[in-house]
């Protein structure tokens, strides 16, 4: 997924202040763009009120950037190459307390779909004096897109929900659980065995469940079966109970998240729930998905 972000925005901006003018007032713009686009596999980054300012060894940058992808992104970082009006790369000085990126790194963490982030980056010391005449975006290789779910398995007309004659289903999968709710649209009690419900996981592995209102610390303990009233709506989460760990240093219980955030692309998981009427219809419920 992130080898698609290669796409590149080059900029070639006439000066606002001659050459010989730029470098000698402090913090004036030398480059500015009212909005420059940033083309990935997954959509476009809008940059809008780009501004690029030298004060002496020094340059800062600021502007917005709106997400207008087709994925949130849980962590969007970018590259912003300076060139003279030769044509010549710009770099930075290494950072005093470690190596730095010789180029402008702009980093901004969750950024939903839609959303606009402000940035501002300064004080960031130069190789050589120089006006920069032009400078290129391209998106880092540490970006990282959230996944997108889909359910597969069984068919059902939008991507989170299955209905049948019993109830409704609507998933919220993550990286961290599969939240899902309920509802009962039939005109008998539902009850869910948790014990008869397992998670499977994206490498085929299958694993016992815990839900909403277990304390993590009486995990390995039988659960009591969940009623759901005829027109009545639960709200529950699945998590592995064999994935909880205990940090002895923090003193707690932790629940790590159910696979990495990236490199699992194509790969599928599932949430088998035991359901039985209070008539005694059993109905055991298969839901796969895919990663993508």
């Amino acid at each position: 997924m992130l080898r698609t972000l290669r796409h590149i925005a080059f900029l070639s901006l006439a000066l606002l202040l001659p050459a010989a003018e730029a470098g000698a007032v402090a913090n004036q713009p030398v480059l500015r763009r009212d909005c420059v686009e940033v083309r990935t596999a997954l959509g476009v980054f809008r940059f809008r009120k780009l501004m690029i300012a030298v004060n002496g060894p020094t340059v800062s940058v600021s502007g917005t950037v709106t997400n207008d992808t087709e994925r949130d992104w849980r962590h969007a970082s970018f590259a912003v190459t300076l060139f003279d009006s030769a044509g010549r790369e710009i770099l930075l000085r290494p950072a005093p307390r470690g190596p730095r990126h010789p180029h402008i790194e702009l980093a901004i963490d969750n950024l939903a779909v839609g959303r606009t982030h402000y940035f501002h980056e300064d004080d960031l010391q130069l190789q050589r004096r120089a006006v920069p005449a032009n400078f290129a975006i391209v998106p880092d290789g540490t970006s990282q897109p959230e996944y997108q779910f889909v359910l597969v398995e069984p068919e059902s007309v939008f991507p989170w929900t299955y209905s049948d004659d019993l109830a409704d289903f609507v998933f919220t999968p993550s990286t961290s659980r599969l939240a899902f709710t309920v509802v009962n649209t039939s005109a008998e009690a539902l009850t869910i065995d948790w014990e008869k419900s397992a998670y499977m996981d994206p490498n085929g592995a299958l694993h016992r469940i815990i839900h909403n209102g277990v304390r993590l610390v009486e995990r390995a303990q039988a659960q009591l079966p969940t009623t759901v009233a005829p027109g009545a709506e639960i709200q529950e989460v699945a998590y592995p109970a064999d994935a909880v760990v205990w940090l002895e240093k923090m003193r707690y219980w932790q629940e790590p998240d159910l696979f990495p955030p990236t490199g699992y692309e194509g790969k599928n998981f599932a949430l088998a729930l035991s359901v039985t009427t209070r008539s005694g219809l059993a109905r055991n419920y298969v839901f796969r998905f895919q990663i993508n």
